[in-house]
């Protein structure tokens, strides 16, 4: 309360410390940057084959191709663990707290991110007639949910523990 007060009077800045632990750390920035990539792989990989020019369609299919598989299961999970690891470690008062919410935002970066990426590759099945013959559920499950669900869960808990620890430092 006398925070408060002299924060009112103006003569002192007024600096939260009583954060509690679980308190909400925005993933919206990280997740909708992830899922916007996968969303333009797959306009590129569906979409500009159908309309684009004749000449170029499998140059087009094999960037949608490339901008979905290579970057959406390894760069970007790595862009957004990072991201969403450097948060929870600023925002939470001891190392151990950040590792409890670093679990439950991958955990939560995850589902959604499953729920994202099985659209996008119910999508790709249904509109992509090769895609049924080369790529098949188990290299589904292993590289678009297995691996990028890994890196989240792995180095968020990870990342903000260390960010935590830097800034205790």
């Amino acid at each position: 309360m006398e925070d408060d007060a002299e924060h009112k009077s103006g003569t002192l800045p007024y600096y939260k410390t009583n954060r509690i632990a679980g308190s909400e750390i925005d993933v919206f920035g990280p997740l909708a940057f992830w899922i916007t990539l996968l969303v333009i792989g797959l306009i590129i990989e569906v979409v500009t084959p159908v309309v684009g020019p004749k000449g170029f369609v499998a140059d087009l299919r094999q960037i949608g191709y490339y901008i979905i598989f290579i970057p959406g299961s390894i760069v970007l999970p790595l862009i957004v663990a990072i991201w969403i690891g450097d948060r929870v470690g600023l925002h939470e008062n001891s190392i151990g707290d950040s590792v409890k919410v670093g679990i439950l935002n991958s955990a939560y970066a995850s589902l959604v991110y499953g729920i994202a990426i099985f659209i996008v590759y119910l999508l790709m099945y249904y509109t992509v007639p090769d895609l049924a013959k080369t790529f098949s559920v188990g290299m589904f499950i292993e590289f678009l949910i297995g691996l990028p669900v890994a890196i989240l869960l792995i180095l968020v808990p990870l990342i903000g523990a260390l960010s935590n620890a830097r800034r205790g430092a």
